[in-house]
């Protein structure tokens, strides 16, 4: 009887041991999946460059615009870009991936698109300079059912701005959209 339990117990420590391995292994080496790490890197560049960030929000028709004098507040901004973040163990096998090279200015557009229901996101669209830096993005994620429909899709343009558009429904309530510009003027002198 010991020796049962014995090899049961040894037997889970392997499997355990076994699933630390795969787990590993796992882990994404596409150069530009890890969007969280990206859009990090990205907010602490804005940050530092200190421009002067003007914001135009419409929600359900109604706009209003706001300058921003600290930029303190940016990587909020970013933040639904880190959340798209594709690089996820568990989506190592989720999205399929395309490279398009541009021949005339160098620069590559990489493509992720979801394989089968993941809607969050759904598709991904990174355009890459020659210099290896992000020129632009593209995030769509969509969730559609009987009770809730959602659609939001990201852009982010480098030392130019981001937009970020957001409609849903909720059965029985009325359609909600929003819209956030963000637009990087010339760098805040003090």
């Amino acid at each position: 009887m010991r020796s049962i339990a014995r090899l049961s117990l040894m037997g889970t420590l392997m499997g355990l041991a076994a699933c630390t391995g795969t787990e590993q292994q796992a882990q994404p080496t596409g150069s530009y999946r890890n969007l969280k790490q990206i859009f990090k890197e990205e907010a602490a560049k804005v940050e530092q460059q200190r421009p002067a960030v003007t914001k135009t929000v419409r929600l359900n028709g109604t706009t209003s615009t706001t300058t921003l004098a600290d930029t303190a507040s940016l990587p909020a901004l970013f933040q639904p870009f880190m959340e798209a973040d594709i690089s996820k163990p568990s989506l190592q096998d989720a999205y399929s991936e395309a490279k398009i090279a541009n021949e005339f200015n160098g620069d590559t557009s990489v493509m992720y698109m979801a394989k089968g229901n993941q809607g969050r996101p759904s598709q991904v669209i990174l355009n890459i300079g020659r210099d290896r830096q992000l020129r632009s993005a593209d995030i769509t994620s969509a969730a559609n059912n009987l009770l809730y429909r959602f659609k939001q899709e990201l852009h982010y343009e480098r030392n130019k701005g981001i937009r970020i558009t957001t409609v849903q429904k909720v059965a029985f309530l009325a359609e909600e959209e929003m819209e956030v510009n963000v637009q990087f003027g010339a760098q805040n002198k003090e």
